[in-house]
């Protein structure tokens, strides 16, 4: 049996610390689920100075509910600013289809997109394809 993973790490620059207090206050430690009151599950979030990075170990973490967080952290402190970052797709074993990863932009106005490796190759796939039939 194959173990699917998902992995990210990254950093928010010039927080603040009330910034940090929300963002750290957000989350409570070691726990198993997430909810609106509670941080996403199997995220860490780290403070140092003015920086907060957050990552997730062991290939486990609920980026939903993270995207959801920092939307709700821009809108409250940086309506005006983006957060980005990159999810990486492993798996344990070499299966075709299994990796991959998907580019995260998180907007102040509430606005999330993503982009996954695997659509960016389907369409140079189709446009490939149409390409040659012309």
């Amino acid at each position: 049996m194959a173990n699917n993973y998902e992995q990210f790490s990254f950093a928010i620059d010039d927080v603040t610390e009330e910034e940090a207090e929300w963002l750290l206050g957000y989350v409570v430690p070691d726990s198993d689920y997430s909810d609106e009151d509670e941080g996403p599950a199997g995220v860490t979030f780290a403070y140092d100075i003015d920086t907060v990075y957050v990552y997730n170990e062991g290939g486990e973490g609920d980026t939903e509910a993270l995207i959801s967080m920092l939307s709700s952290f821009l809108f409250k402190f940086r309506p005006q600013d983006m957060i980005g970052f990159e999810i990486a797709y492993t798996c344990s074993k070499p299966r075709t289809g299994e990796f991959g990863g998907t580019a995260v932009a998180i907007y102040g106005d509430w606005t999330v997109d993503s982009y996954a490796t695997t659509d960016w190759l389907n369409e140079k796939r189709d446009a490939h394809i149409k390409k040659g039939q012309g």
